[in-house]
């Protein structure tokens, strides 16, 4: 019996480190610029796709309307986040600019006053391409910074030999890595009428589909802009990939009728999730050890067979207790949101800072996921709530999170080293 624990084990290590496939993503909305009118979608524009790119499992850090020195400090720690990953991608809506056939990314705090100060006050794209330049898969670049410059009418020029194009410049990634531009060189893309721009709501529609192949994905995002703007505006990816396929949501069909095999994606897929669990139970259901069934209902939630792994659980806890146990200590509840006005604080649960362990988060649909892992948590003596991250004004994107904290940053990192071993993803962030 005891060999047969171990295997499982085994099993469930295996797993994690098969679903464990990082994908990493810097989502950055730039709305409001101080000195040229702002762009209404932007700021929209990243928080749906970045909602949307948490639904083909990456993790994603939200930016909004950063300065020269905030746009750099973000790309320079993203790539040590990128370092290592499967996929590293970088998401920038705003104003960008293109200069003797070099591409700026515009910060909000940007003057331009002169053709020279675009080298001094906005970010080169070679930047960007290189905070995604570590991973070791696939290398995205999305610019939706194709807007006609708005600082043309008051830059003054200083070289006759300088040139300013309209919209962007082409590239040549090093291989490996795409770039994909909302308008093709030497055109301007649309802000959009509505909330998002026609390329980020191309994107937004075409990524959760299963099964399209990344060069097919941007094709279908080119068609969709395309036919929308009748034809005014035509995206465009530049780049190079190796043969094989590589997909964002994996096709629903493992086996491919044609001469090629589809990647692997590195997570599991439901099937073999459902094969496994059946499989493991088996295997552990007559166990009267509390750890091993406690890792078969952590490993697979939403197993049919969890519930009866809970029962089992509950079954051999109790077969320990004495027969009059004391009362259990009331159930952890989320305290109430205090009102501050239009920013609200949820604050009785670490009082003492603004730092927080972020262990997840989820759209506003999916709150029961958040729920599980909160619970997950608190089975393991930490302290977890489920929040609403628009009460926090450096979380603010829409989505469930679950969060430890808000404490000191010190108390946060110590937190942070009790979390890990259940959320291998959670880190540490600011929260208000």
């Amino acid at each position: 019996m005891i060999l047969r624990i171990l295997l499982v084990c085994l099993t469930l290590v295996l797993v994690t480190i098969q679903a464990d496939a990082r994908r990493v993503a810097l989502v950055i909305g730039n709305s409001a610029y101080q000195h040229v009118t702002k762009l209404p979608n932007p700021r929209n524009d990243a928080a749906d796709l970045g909602h949307t790119l948490q639904q083909v499992g990456f993790q994603v850090e939200l930016q909004n309307d950063l300065t020269f020195d905030a746009l750099r400090r973000s790309l320079r720690d993203f790539s040590d986040r990128a370092a290592g990953a499967d996929m590293a991608l970088v998401f920038f809506a705003g104003h960008g600019i293109e200069v003797d056939k070099h591409n700026y990314l515009i910060p909000v705090d940007a003057q331009l006053k002169t053709d020279r100060d675009v080298r001094f006050e906005a970010v080169p794209l070679d930047f960007v391409l290189s905070a995604v330049e570590g991973a070791k898969g696939l290398r995205l670049v999305l610019l939706d910074a194709c807007r006609n410059n708005p600082f043309a009418a008051s830059m003054k020029l200083t070289s006759a030999t300088r040139s300013i194009g309209r919209g962007l410049s082409r590239v040549e990634p090093a291989a490996g890595t795409l770039v994909s531009f909302a308008a093709k060189e030497g055109t301007t893309a649309d802000d959009g009428e509505g909330r998002n721009s026609p390329y980020t709501a191309a994107l937004i529609s075409n990524l959760t589909q299963p099964g399209l192949e990344i060069n097919f994905l941007f094709r279908k995002v080119r068609d969709h802009v395309f036919h929308s703007t009748g034809g005014r505006q035509e995206p465009f990816t530049y780049g190079s990939l190796s043969s094989k396929r590589i997909y964002l949501k994996p096709p629903q069909e493992s086996v491919d009728k044609g001469t090629d095999t589809p990647a692997k994606d590195p997570r599991p897929t439901p099937a073999t999730t459902k094969s496994l669990d059946r499989e493991v139970w088996e295997t552990i259901k007559d166990s009267s050890s509390a750890a091993v069934l406690q890792a078969f209902i952590d490993k697979f939630p939403d197993s049919v067979y969890a519930a009866l792994a809970e029962a089992k659980l509950k079954e051999v806890r109790t077969a320990g207790l004495p027969k009059d146990p004391p009362p259990a200590d009331p159930p952890i509840s989320d305290p109430p949101p205090r009102d501050f006005g239009t920013i609200y604080i949820i604050g009785s649960q670490l009082p003492g800072g603004a730092w927080a362990v972020i262990a997840g988060s989820f759209p506003s649909h999916q709150k029961w996921k958040a729920d599980k892992r909160r619970d997950m948590l608190r089975r393991r003596g930490i302290r977890a709530a489920t929040v609403n991250t628009d009460y926090y004004p450096n979380l603010r994107n829409g989505l469930w999170a679950v969060m430890v904290g808000p404490t000191t940053r010190s108390a946060a990192d110590r937190q942070l080293r009790l979390v890990k071993p259940a959320i291998r993803d959670a880190y540490v962030k600011r929260a208000q």
